[in-house]
């Protein structure tokens, strides 16, 4: 099993209370979520470029792929994720 470390104050993040006021406090479970996926599945702290991940991603959260994509750019304007990573897929 895997380990990835989570702060117990992450919520108090900046960047993180950014994402959750624009997008919701779904958008803090979606970041995690991404977390583990790239700790459980990913290569040099990334995902797969073949978007399974997103499909994936939508399905676990429940979310439409249009809601998950404002979520996702609004993480990357955060530079919470790579924008050119999240275009390549």
């Amino acid at each position: 099993m895997k380990w990835l470390r989570h702060e117990c104050t992450s919520h108090q993040n900046l960047k993180l209370q950014a994402l959750m006021e624009d997008c919701g406090l779904e958008a803090y479970a979606v970041y995690w979520i991404c977390l583990e996926m790239v700790g459980h599945q990913g290569e040099k702290y990334a995902l797969n470029g073949n978007k399974e991940w997103e499909r994936v991603l939508s399905k676990v959260t429940t979310l439409s792929r249009e809601k998950l994509s404002i979520i996702l750019k609004r993480m990357a304007a955060l530079n919470l994720i790579s924008l050119s990573s999240l275009k390549d897929g």
